[in-house]
C-alpha cells in the first residue's frame, strides 16, 4: 500500500489529495520550482484539511472518505454501509457543506480582501 499522509478514519490512514506524491516519491524527486515555502504551505493546507475532515461527525466523514478519497460510487458506498443511496447522497451533500463552512473562516483569515 502507498505511504500516505496521516488522516484518521479509525485505524486507517488515507490521502486527502489523490494527485499528491507518496512520501517516498517526494523524497526521491527534487521538483524544480518547489520552494521550501511552497512545501510548507502545502503541508499546512493538508493538515488543515485533515483536521476539518476528522472533525466531521462519523456518519458524514465515512461517506465523504468513501466517495471522495476511496472513489467509490454511490451504489458501492451504500452497499458498504448498508444504507440507501439517497442517504449517501444526502450525507455527501451535507459533509461538503460542513467542510465548506468550517474552512471558510480559515481561508478568510488569509485573505482580507473582503472589506470592499
Amino acid at each position: 500500500m502507498r505511504d500516505l499522509p496521516e488522516v484518521g478514519l479509525g485505524n486507517r490512514r488515507i490521502s486527502l489529495i489523490p494527485e499528491e506524491k507518496t512520501r517516498s516519491e517526494r523524497e526521491r524527486s527534487d521538483e524544480p520550482g518547489s520552494s521550501p515555502e511552497q512545501s510548507a504551505t502545502r503541508a499546512d493546507i493538508r493538515r488543515l484539511l485533515e483536521q476539518k475532515i476528522d472533525e466531521l461527525p462519523v456518519a458524514f466523514r465515512t461517506v465523504f472518505v468513501l466517495r471522495e478519497v476511496e472513489d467509490l460510487s454511490v451504489d458501492e458506498t451504500a452497499s458498504c454501509l448498508s444504507i440507501p443511496e439517497a442517504t449517501v447522497r444526502s450525507r455527501m451533500f451535507r459533509a461538503r457543506g460542513m467542510l465548506r463552512e468550517s474552512l471558510a473562516p480559515a481561508s478568510a483569515h488569509g485573505n482580507d480582501s473582503s472589506d470592499k
